[in-house]
């Protein structure tokens, strides 16, 4: 929660602290694009239509559910698809690798990372690759027997060593463009001018009340293709994807290491869910050390809690401590089927798929 209260403090809004990283943010946006211009020159095309998303924000933007989510309709359209992922702080994530046929996840989340390991058990049918090369992914999936006819890549909008068929950038509608600063001035990977390369920009959004105008906007400047997408609660899971009837008046923990942590805590107040505690861990924690988890341990025990709460994503992180799999209950979030369809539908008039 530390990284979320610096967020709102100093990257929500203009600064002193902004305005002396100001000059810092100019090298690092320059920096990168430099990057962005040397990956062009040499970009490959792949042999298969592909969707790129991603964004321009320093995570909790919603590029991965939307990646799912497509990817979903995408084969519910009769469309050979893969996923792919970058496998962030995963031992594949230097190593491309696929990690699923479309029958389930060949490896544990550790290996191939959280949100790869989502995607395979999540999505049937579907080819799932890992790795921070995306053009050695390209090639490991193109040498397939029965290749994929669309590729849908996950956090790669600053990513120009391939030629992407659609581009889409994500914006969280809370946080929308903080104070408009390129890290570490503000919490943008690139200026908000970046967004004139998507085709599409979508604006996730958890709870319904929040009001997008001003932030269509501002996008509107650069893009004119602006779609909001609603995430919701979709039920209960227990630790192995079963649906599970929930007690939410009964005291329990909330856990997680996502991005946006206070997301996460206010879908759980509005599901009413009698959360004594909420335990959050930077993104992408890896709950494998025990001792981190010990408070969690004593107040289970001290307390009799009989339910923890955590999100689809650090699911898999939690597996390994098998004291604690009884006890958990995942909070499913699902987009807006009507909603994608019609993002799904804008995309195939662009391409032929």
């Amino acid at each position: 929660m530390k990284n979320q209260r610096f967020i709102q403090r100093y990257w929500q809004q203009r600064s002193l602290l902004s305005d002396l990283l100001y000059p810092a943010s100019l090298l690092y946006e320059r920096l990168g694009q430099i990057r962005q211009e040397r990956q062009a020159k040499k970009a490959c095309h792949a042999p298969f239509k592909v969707i790129g998303i991603g964004n321009i924000s320093s995570g909790g933007s919603g590029k991965t559910p939307l990646t799912m989510a497509l990817a979903k309709v995408a084969i519910e359209s009769g469309i050979k698809t893969a996923v792919s992922h970058r496998g962030y702080k995963s031992a594949m994530e230097r190593k491309a690798g696929i990690i699923s046929m479309g029958d389930g996840c060949l490896y544990e989340a550790s290996v191939c990372g959280d949100e790869a390991w989502m995607s395979a058990n999540k999505l049937p049918k579907a080819y799932v690759s890992v790795g921070r090369d995306r053009v050695e992914q390209i090639k490991q999936l193109a040498a397939l027997k029965l290749p994929p006819q669309l590729v849908i890549m996950d956090d790669v909008f600053q990513n120009q060593s391939f030629i992407k068929d659609v581009s889409i950038v994500c914006f969280d509608a809370q946080m929308g463009l903080g104070n408009g600063r390129v890290i570490p001035a503000g919490y943008l990977r690139e200026s908000v001018s970046a967004v004139a390369r998507a085709d599409y920009c979508v604006i996730n959004r958890k709870d319904p009340s929040i009001d997008v105008a001003a932030l269509r906007k501002e996008l509107r400047v650069w893009c004119e293709r602006i779609f909001v997408v609603d995430h919701g609660f979709s039920g209960f899971e227990d630790y192995q994807g079963n649906p599970i009837e929930v007690d939410v008046s009964q005291p329990s923990l909330l856990v997680s290491a996502l991005a946006s942590p206070q997301s996460f805590e206010a879908t759980a107040q509005s599901l009413s869910i009698n959360y004594l505690k909420h335990y959050s861990f930077p993104d992408h924690y890896s709950f494998q050390n025990r001792e981190a988890l010990e408070s969690i341990f004593k107040q289970i025990k001290a307390e009799g809690i009989e339910q923890v709460f955590c999100s689809h994503k650090d699911l898999p992180k939690l597996l390994p401590h098998k004291d604690l799999l009884s006890l958990l209950r995942v909070i499913m979030i699902e987009a807006n089927p009507f909603q994608i369809n019609a993002l799904w539908q804008a995309i195939r008039r662009k391409v032929t798929l």
